[in-house]
């Protein structure tokens, strides 16, 4: 009721938005995460879908060389998250399917809270790299607030890593 009536999702299309659990047991009224197994065969064989995504939170990185070290909330977001939810990025883009594998150059999307206090919304970030726990990552997009869908993420810098699927987890 809240996110149909009161507040309602923040993204194009909202109503054709499916947000898909297992159930382990007939005790398990809610349900958990996905496997990542199940995910890989429903990108495989599903057909009436617009886009299938997934993400997962991790632990959080250490971003320094910009200022003083701060700790930021991470998740990891496949390619086809950024397509099911419609939002525009800020600036830059979002993941493409070739950066979403394991080996691919190192990138990431900040959060537009992020880019604000930490780069004065200086959109030539947009190419640049920055250092993620003293790992080199190239920064391709800056996701706008919208992404934050709890208070605590609104008032929490964070960023988006590929979620980068190894064929043994699929």
């Amino acid at each position: 009721m809240n996110s149909v009536l009161l507040r309602p999702l923040p993204y194009a299309n909202a109503e054709r938005l499916l947000n898909i659990r297992e159930r382990n047991g007939p005790q398990d009224s809610f349900g958990m995460s996905v496997t990542y197994g199940n995910f890989g065969v429903w990108i495989a064989q599903a057909r009436s879908f617009e886009a299938i995504g997934a993400s997962s939170g991790d632990r959080s990185r250490t971003l320094t060389g910009a200022g003083d070290p701060i700790s930021l909330r991470v998740t990891r977001a496949s390619a086809g998250y950024w397509r099911a939810l419609h939002i525009a990025p800020v600036a830059g883009r979002y993941f493409t399917d070739a950066e979403d594998v394991p080996g691919a150059e190192p990138v990431v999307v900040i959060s537009q809270l992020l880019w604000q206090a930490n780069f004065a919304s200086d959109r030539t970030i947009i190419g640049k790299t920055i250092l993620l726990n003293s790992i080199a990552h190239r920064v391709i997009g800056v996701a706008p607030k919208e992404y934050a869908l709890t208070q605590t993420a609104a008032q929490s810098p964070s960023i988006w890593l590929p979620l980068a699927l190894t064929p043994a987890q699929l």
